[in-house]
């Protein structure tokens, strides 16, 4: 009789846990380089521009100024 852990550790699964980490990963890439391209498109407005879309210059700069690997929560 196999038990639950023959299947936990079986290589399918392992390859699967393997396979949903790099989709993960490659997610987590994606959203990393969208954010920070809608920084820069954001770094391009001007007060006017920022006034339309309702934020201050200041608070544009402290989104702009933000770390690479800081992106807001879905």
């Amino acid at each position: 009789m196999m038990t639950l852990d023959h299947y936990a550790s079986s290589p399918l699964k392992t390859e699967m846990l393997s396979t949903r980490s790099i989709k993960t990963f490659f997610n987590y890439l994606k959203r990393v380089y969208n954010v920070a391209q809608e920084r820069y498109e954001l770094s391009q407005l001007d007060e006017r521009m920022l006034k339309d879309i309702g934020i201050t210059k200041a608070q544009a700069r402290e989104e702009i100024e933000r770390d690479f690997w800081d992106i807001p929560n879905k």
